[in-house]
């Protein structure tokens, strides 16, 4: 029920008569505030996401790296100029890894979202013997999707073209190099997590919290 006098809900001014005979009328000023909100949250959509992560399931810190730069990227035998952010927390030894394509350079990740798919887009394997493990799959017939390379040879990466349904796409990744203390780091961070500081920016950004 709409108060006795309604004009507070709304940014008219005192001196302003209107009537509402206007196939568009004024927008009360809660429904202003909750579309600005709305068009916060669909500016940073990686920032919703760890923010569910946080106050729902409990999951944290993140580190977040809101440009990560590659060595080289491939979709399908091609270069690509991906621009990606990244965001990583643990739920204890499970890595959950929060991609956001910035671009829309060819990827598995954008063949993902043009199909209308959202969510679990990979599982990933971590190895220190990458290239025998890269040599096995390609043995076996394994087709890459896209691959590429993060902070020198010892930091490669493979997707490849395994997607039965949503989420099965299989990911191996080469944790020898400087990727595998990062890891480490993140999982240590989520064990003993008292809730502060739960985002925190990688690369001379702040920290949230």
């Amino acid at each position: 029920m709409l108060p006795s006098d309604p004009r507070p809900l709304f940014e008219i001014p005192d001196d302003l008569a209107y009537f509402n005979c206007a196939s568009i009328g004024p927008l009360p000023r809660a429904a202003r505030a909750a579309i600005e909100e709305g068009a916060a949250r669909r500016a940073q959509p990686w920032r919703v996401t760890m923010k569910h992560w946080i106050d729902v399931m409990g999951v944290g810190p993140w580190y977040y790296m809101d440009r990560v730069k590659t060595d080289w990227f491939r979709h399908r035998g091609e270069n690509s100029a991906v621009e990606m952010s990244i965001a990583l927390a643990n739920s204890g030894d499970l890595q959950i890894e929060l991609i956001q394509q910035r671009n829309d350079a060819p990827s598995l990740y954008r063949e993902f979202l043009d199909s209308g798919h959202e969510g679990l887009q990979h599982m990933s394997y971590w190895s220190h013997d990458y290239q025998a493990l890269y040599d096995r799959a390609l043995g076996l017939g394994y087709r890459i999707g896209h691959e590429g390379q993060i902070g020198g040879d010892r930091g490669r990466f493979a997707y490849f073209d395994t997607q039965a349904h949503p989420g099965t796409v299989i990911e191996i990744s080469d944790i020898s190099g400087t990727k595998g203390p990062f890891f480490e780091k993140v999982r240590q961070a989520a064990l003993s997590w008292d809730g502060t500081r739960p985002i925190r920016e990688v690369g001379g950004g702040k920290s949230e919290g």
